[in-house]
């Protein structure tokens, strides 16, 4: 378990769930023509906290944006 949170704590991609965080997330990315996805356990020292989001459009900023945007009120919204 340890060596798969050290894999996807060191991924290259940090535009999406983690792109406002201030606390470390896990995560995968996953990318088609038109999908953008990402799946990741925030870890912040209290109980995880799981987010997945899957898009579809043509506009992959777009869905980065709203996946980071979405997260991070997601985020601190269960943490109040």
């Amino acid at each position: 378990m340890r060596r798969l949170k050290d894999d996807l704590a060191s991924t290259i991609f940090h535009d999406e769930i983690p792109r406002y965080m201030q606390v470390p997330v896990f995560h995968k990315v996953g990318e088609l023509d038109d999908v953008l996805c990402d799946v990741g356990v925030v870890q912040d020292g209290h109980d995880p906290i799981l987010i997945s989001f899957y898009t579809r459009t043509g506009d992959h900023s777009y869905s980065s944006d709203f996946i980071a945007n979405v997260s991070a009120k997601l985020y601190n919204a269960l943490r109040r």
